[in-house]
């Protein structure tokens, strides 16, 4: 199933995006991507303030009605596993970097999520492409997204799957997709959110589950020679929950797995581990 909602409701087939929008011409914009899973999308009150947060930060208007009816609709009626997608941008303000305006363009999709990428290992390697942790950009979920994909595409060249990205003072900070964790025996590090990472959803659901499941968290910074004395190694994000490195001794988080799979249970009345994605 695929949906598209603009411009205050579901439309078919392609929309007409004007070409001076600031999301286009700029990458001034910021975006949402959660797991749908019964009709329901997952942490949906967390991602939308986070959302909200990073709008009113951005000086973007934040059409919060819109929104809102825009994810009851496109998630009516999804059983199986699908992403939901809201995209959200200054509009067609003009030229001038800093314009101020109450304009915005709103787009919001639901599309088939390949579930069995989900809790799937992922070969991590480290790249040359910095998070730049003196941008207030680094901390928000902007349509922005070149560093991270020149990332990939080094990390393509060494034939991993995912890169793992170093701040400006060469300190580990996150993956190009997600929010990275090291396992060291019961004990969880992650870097902290001053290191110029995106304050992930689903890395806050670790943090906070993680008591349950017999681990401790740190959140500091995090030399990247650390991640060759971890015993294992995993990265985060809203979609895939849980990927592990197979690079590392340790692969097997269960009890971790099981906490993160009961709270979507409890969100969405389903175990986001069953059935697949649709046609």
């Amino acid at each position: 199933m695929k949906r598209v909602w603009f411009k205050g409701g579901v439309v078919a087939g392609d929309i007409a995006l004007s070409p001076f929008d600031r999301g286009l011409t700029l990458g001034d914009g910021l975006f949402e991507t959660m797991l749908v899973l019964n009709g329901v999308a997952l942490d949906l009150d967390d991602h939308l303030q986070r959302f909200s947060k990073s709008a009113d930060v951005l000086g973007i208007a934040f059409p919060r009605d819109e929104i809102a009816a825009s994810v009851a609709v496109l998630c009516n009626g999804v059983i199986d596993h699908h992403v939901l997608r809201l995209t959200l941008t200054r509009g067609s303000a003009g030229r001038g970097l800093a314009t101020d305006t109450d304009d915005f363009t709103y787009v919001a999709t639901v599309q088939p999520f390949n579930a069995a990428l989900m809790f799937q290992a992922v070969e991590l390697c480290l790249v040359s492409v910095c998070r730049n942790d003196t941008s207030v950009a680094s901390r928000h979920k902007t349509t922005s997204y070149i560093d991270q994909i020149l990332a990939a595409r080094e990390a393509q060249e060494d034939s991993a799957a995912e890169p793992l990205m170093c701040n400006t003072r060469g300190k580990l900070a996150s993956a190009s997709i997600g929010n990275v964790f090291l396992s060291f025996g019961q004990r969880l590090v992650t870097p902290s959110l001053d290191q110029g990472i995106l304050p992930g959803i689903m890395r806050k659901n670790v943090i906070a589950l993680a008591g349950k499941a017999g681990f401790t968290v740190e959140e500091r910074p995090v030399e990247p020679s650390e991640l060759e004395r971890a015993d294992g190694v995993f990265i985060t994000n809203s979609l895939r929950f849980l990927a592990t490195s197979p690079r590392h001794a340790r692969t097997d988080f269960a009890v971790l797995v099981e906490a993160l799979c009961a709270a979507a249970r409890v969100d969405c009345g389903v175990d986001p581990r069953a059935g697949k994605a649709s046609a």
